[in-house]
């Protein structure tokens, strides 16, 4: 019902004079999926970036639309198997790369990189910058240079082998494909490090002069 209440409103209801159909608030109306992703993509960059503990496996079995609440669909995420816990210090440079990603700073972002504990073979800094932006930001078709993202990963190792990466920066890597796999087959691309940049920003303000002992 509400479905076909929207066509009515957005084609014949835009007729002057022709009245619109009121929708139906025991339905869930069509689904909103540039504000889903939005939504999941600050669920999820509040838990690698605040929290400490986050899902590494968002993938969309794992999500439901829940019963409405005040008119509204309500977000469930579900199947925490692959929980991961990311240490303070770990965060906080997360934040560093994060901002750096969004501000395209190669020089910090290559930088933070190594501080974090990426080591290859070279350490060819066009190599860590592109690992970084594919790992943490986005995946559009000028970066990837019209290469599936596997393959574009496969062909970066082969020019300079990562021989180390600490695993919560791995496993945050994966959370951040997998959303933008998502958002990409609802056709709503995103920068993670864009939508991330404030609640790094934040962070950092908060956490890096506080003491270690004084933080959870």
């Amino acid at each position: 019902n509400n479905v076909a209440a929207m066509f009515h409103n957005w084609t014949i209801g835009l007729i002057p004079g022709v009245k619109k159909k009121s929708y139906d608030v025991d339905q869930i109306l069509p689904i909103n999926h540039a504000k889903l992703i939005d939504d999941l993509i600050m669920i999820h960059g509040h838990q690698c970036l605040v929290d400490g503990y986050f899902n590494a496996d968002p993938h969309p079995g794992n999500m439901m639309i829940l019963d409405l609440e005040k008119g509204k669909p309500q977000i469930g995420l579900i199947d925490y198997g692959q929980v991961k816990d990311i240490s303070k210090e770990e965060r906080l440079l997360l934040c560093k790369i994060v901002i750096a990603l969004a501000n395209d700073d190669k020089d910090s972002l290559v930088k933070h990189m190594a501080e974090a504990g990426y080591k290859s073979k070279n350490m060819d800094r066009e190599v860590m910058y592109k690992f970084a932006k594919v790992s943490y930001d986005e995946d559009d078709e000028e970066l990837l240079e019209g290469m599936h993202i596997q393959l574009f990963l496969d062909d970066l190792e082969a020019r300079d082998p990562v021989s180390s990466l600490p695993e919560p920066y791995i496993m945050v890597g994966r959370t951040s494909v997998i959303l933008r796999g998502l958002a990409h087959a609802l056709r709503q691309p995103r920068s993670i490090a864009k939508a991330w940049e404030s609640i790094a920003q934040k962070v950092l303000e908060a956490e890096e002069t506080v003491p270690m002992s004084r933080v959870p």
